[in-house]
């Protein structure tokens, strides 16, 4: 399953880098694109008894996640990110963080989810002339997916 992240979509991060997905978040802003995967490998289990069958179990469930957005160092969502990513040349790997992704924006009745996951690349482009700043970061879940629902925050009555 993929879903195409979009300026609708909101991504958040555990506040000053908690790694509980139901804790606090903070909104990363200004999304320009993105993506959240979540495939399932397989294991092959065919033998002899499977009558010229290939047959499969579930195996390992990867979700990763890959963003692109504005860089804003005003952002608090971009300061824990870039915190998070900063521990990676410290000589104790402490990239992990908890993300709360709802694709389809903070609406009523439409599913998202939180995770913890390691924040595997990390890069702000190089402005040149009057081109904005910005920030890209991918990261890997560490374990299961939550189902979040969304409240909703909209003051218009659909």
């Amino acid at each position: 399953m993929a879903y195409t992240l979009g300026t609708d979509s909101v991504i958040r991060v555990g506040a000053a880098g908690q790694t509980t997905p139901s804790g606090t978040f903070v909104d990363i802003g200004l999304i320009l694109s993105g993506s959240l995967n979540i495939s399932h490998n397989s294991v092959d289990t065919t033998n002899n008894d499977d009558a010229g069958y290939t047959s499969f179990l579930p195996g390992n469930t990867t979700i990763t996640l890959s963003c692109e957005c504005r860089y804003d160092p005003t952002n608090a969502g971009i300061q824990d990110i870039r915190d998070v990513a900063a521990d990676f040349g410290n000589g104790s790997f402490k990239g992990e963080v908890a993300f709360e992704v709802l694709p389809f924006g903070d609406v009523d009745g439409f599913e998202g989810y939180s995770f913890d996951a390691y924040v595997t690349s990390f890069e702000v482009n190089v402005a040149e002339n009057d081109t904005a700043l910005n920030l890209s970061f991918e990261a890997t879940a560490t374990g299961p997916a939550m189902s979040t629902t969304p409240t909703f925050t909209s003051d218009v009555v659909p």
